[in-house]
């Protein structure tokens, strides 16, 4: 049985972990499918929706200058978009990133 030549090997730390994230493979992004093609190398995770609260820390970490009225008005506005994605009104997912920009 032959040896491996591991001089060019890494030695991997137990702690190590890779985040990797991923837009749903649903309409309109047609993304890969994640979980499919690695749950049996990763430990998989959805994350769901942000809750207001989460919402509204991230808006008024980004626009501090913003006044809260408009950031509130933003995360309301947002949780109406999710909730028209989740009945079928809309197709598209509107999601945190666009509030921002």
């Amino acid at each position: 049985e032959a040896e491996m030549d591991v001089s060019n090997h890494i030695r991997i730390h137990p702690d190590f972990r890779i985040w990797a994230l991923t837009n749903p493979a649903v309409f309109p992004f047609q993304g890969n499918d994640l979980s499919r093609h690695m749950s049996d190398v990763f430990a998989c995770h959805i994350v769901p929706p942000m809750d207001e609260e989460s919402h509204r820390r991230i808006l008024t970490s980004y626009g501090k200058g913003v006044h809260k009225d408009v950031i509130d008005k933003l995360v309301r506005v947002w949780e109406d978009l999710r909730i028209a994605h989740q009945k079928g009104s809309i197709t598209y997912i509107f999601s945190v990133r666009e509030s921002v920009s």
